[in-house]
């Protein structure tokens, strides 16, 4: 059993078999000393960092530009790295579970 933290808060225990291994790219869009939020859908409205899954095809840098532009409308360069991060995160709404690699580029 892997612990994963939950979408509506708290942790869960989740069998391994369970897991799926996504890696993600998102962006962190800073203009006039703001940074580029997006909410989520739904009942919560939280607020995250645009972004999503890598394509199995596609580069990190490819992956970001193609989240951006369908998330928010918007084309950007992408710059170097920022952060890195492992998560394992169940989402409560649909009992699904991942095994996530977060890959954060300014």
């Amino acid at each position: 059993m892997i612990a994963c933290r939950c979408w509506l808060g708290g942790e869960v225990l989740v069998p391994r078999e369970k897991l799926v291994h996504r890696p993600s790219a998102y962006g962190i869009v800073r203009h006039e000393d703001k940074i580029l939020l997006m909410t989520t859908v739904g009942e919560n409205g939280r607020y995250c960092l645009p972004g999503g899954g890598i394509e199995p095809y596609e580069t990190n840098a490819i992956a970001v530009q193609r989240e951006l532009l369908e998330e928010a409308g918007i084309q950007i360069e992408v710059g170097p790295l920022m952060h890195f991060q492992e998560d394992f995160f169940y989402y409560d709404p649909s009992g699904d579970a991942w095994h996530g690699l977060l890959f954060y580029y300014h």
